[in-house]
């Protein structure tokens, strides 16, 4: 997840050299998280795709999932079932009951079943098989532990978490009015799990700004949910005069692994309606380095601080200061220093944070909770609120792997980063914590340490879970790419071209590269 996917400027250090060459897989795309090149070893199945199973089930009363993790070479008949995992954007996590082979002797692949609880996997954003989840099937040696991007079932739409305006927990969208039946229907973004039915926690106003709760308590029917509608019931003869109406925090509970609330305040204008009242209403949010501005609809005063806070795309909120401008605007400046800022997608005015001077003066101003865009670029699918590797390069000369990230971190471990040669053999770890931490909110470059001659027998480089962290705390999954180029020795000035790798076309020309490789380190 980042602030923005800008275009990465390449380094000016190295020249393109020699370009790892992976080897072809036929039939399997590849789905690497972020894009990266994955690894490619000659004694090792190297993990390629996870793909739902268009059989899988999408609803709470059969919670079956299969989802088909796909390797480039043939996989032995017994895979281990607890390690192979399914997570979200946030990194929660479920793994496998049950994992079989999936075809004859020649299988390549391996159907993980997740039927223990339920998941909605059209939420999951990624898929790691843990190291040694299967062998390959001619010498015995394990898989290398590996993350890719969750493909989805033919047909579905997959999560928008972390994406601009969405958070982990179910978001709403817009409302339907049912005037016969005194229901509100409430649309969210995603598959609910509970809902908390107490009286006050669905809200509409009418024209006059009057506030008007749900019927709760224990009678059945008042507050329902199916999928991603809760239909919640108010008083009768009530619900034709509602203009717009929000869901109070920590209402709704995600169906996704996780099982995460709303924690900010969510709210909707009634279809056909403007959604305005005779008090000051929210008109709009939206965010600006480490500013989150609200807009009314009338001219304001008094804001309440404790009124306005935004919403991290983790779901955690963070306040501020606040400060009116051009009469009907409240500024919220974040109080984290502008360190976290990317994360923001939402943004919450309680009811009564401002006061309005129309008259007559002393209106409080209506509940109001919007998407403040933020987290512009981010992908979801094979993204995490950790950083995603998205390209390696290896410097043989100076002994430093270079990676690019998809977001920029707070700090880096010793030890963090693992290379392995071209047979999956570990040759080394990195020997100091990775540099370039810090900076502005957007890509970064983690730079690991090595020895030049550890670098130079390199064709893969994996990050262990934990080897980064964000400055909120989140951590990277478990990625192994092989980089785009090598680098050779330079003349100043020199820059560096990257250029796609070509796939071998026969096993004499590998082993052709490999012994110029060999002569080339002696």
């Amino acid at each position: 997840m980042s602030l923005s996917l800008k275009r990465a400027t390449a380094p000016s250090l190295a020249v393109l050299a020699v370009a790892v060459v992976p080897l072809a897989m036929p039939g399997a795309a590849n789905a690497a998280m972020g894009g990266a090149i994955p690894a490619t070893t000659t004694l090792r199945p190297d993990l390629r795709t996870a793909t739902v199973q268009p059989a899988t089930a999408q609803s709470q009363a059969d919670v079956t999932t299969t989802v088909r993790f796909c390797f480039n070479k043939n996989i032995n008949s017994l895979p281990t079932a607890n390690a192979f995992r399914l997570g979200s954007y946030r990194q929660a996590s479920v793994t496998a009951d049950d994992a079989v082979r999936v075809g004859a002797a020649t299988g390549m692949c391996a159907d993980a079943t997740f039927s223990a609880a339920p998941i909605d996997v059209t939420q999951l954003t990624h898929a790691t098989a843990s190291g040694n989840a299967t062998t390959n099937s001619t010498n015995g040696f394990g898989n290398l532990a590996d993350s890719t991007a969750l493909i989805q079932a033919p047909g579905t739409t997959a999560t928008s978490n972390g994406t601009v305006g969405r958070t982990v927990a179910p978001d709403l969208i817009g409302i339907t009015v049912n005037n016969a039946s005194d229901t509100i229907n409430f649309i969210f973004d995603q598959n609910v799990r509970n809902v908390n039915p107490a009286a006050g926690s669905f809200v509409f106003n009418d024209a006059q700004g009057n506030t008007v709760g749900n019927l709760g308590g224990a009678i059945p029917g008042n507050v329902t949910a199916a999928s991603n509608v809760v239909a919640a019931k108010f008083p009768p003869a009530s619900v034709n005069a509602a203009v717009r109406a929000y869901v109070t925090p920590f209402t709704v509970q995600a169906l996704a692994v996780g099982f995460d609330v709303n924690s900010q305040l969510m709210s909707a204008t009634r279809p056909m309606n403007g959604g305005f009242t005779d008090r000051p209403d929210l008109l709009s949010t939206t965010l600006s380095g480490g500013t989150v501005s609200f807009v009314f609809d009338e001219t304001i005063t008094a804001a309440n601080a404790a009124s306005f806070y935004a919403t991290r795309s983790d779901g955690t909120n963070v306040g501020g200061t606040v400060s009116i401008a051009n009469g009907n605007t409240v500024n919220l400046s974040v109080t984290d220093g502008g360190a976290q800022n990317e994360y923001l997608v939402a943004a919450t005015a309680l009811d009564g944070g401002v006061t309005g001077v129309v008259a007559p003066a002393g209106r409080l101003s209506t509940a109001g909770g919007l998407p403040i865009g933020g987290n512009a670029g981010a992908f979801a699918t094979g993204f995490t609120t950790g950083p995603e590797a998205l390209r390696a390069t290896f410097s043989a000369q100076t002994g430093v792997a270079s990676v690019l990230l998809d977001q920029r971190f707070n700090t880096g471990i010793i030890g963090g980063f693992i290379l392995f040669d071209d047979a999956g053999t570990q040759i080394g770890t990195s020997l100091v914590s990775a540099s370039g931490a810090g900076g502005a909110a957007g890509q970064a470059t983690a730079q690991a340490s090595f020895t030049p001659a550890q670098l130079t027998g390199a064709r893969s480089i994996q990050l262990i879970p934990g080897a980064l962290t964000t400055f909120t705390g989140a951590t990277n999954v478990v990625q192994i790419l092989s980089p785009t180029a090598t680098a050779a020795v330079l003349s100043r000035g020199s820059k560096v071209q990257f250029r796609s790798a070509k796939a071998l076309k026969n096993t004499k020309k590998l082993r052709q590269l490999l012994r110029r490789q060999l002569k080339s380190s002696r």
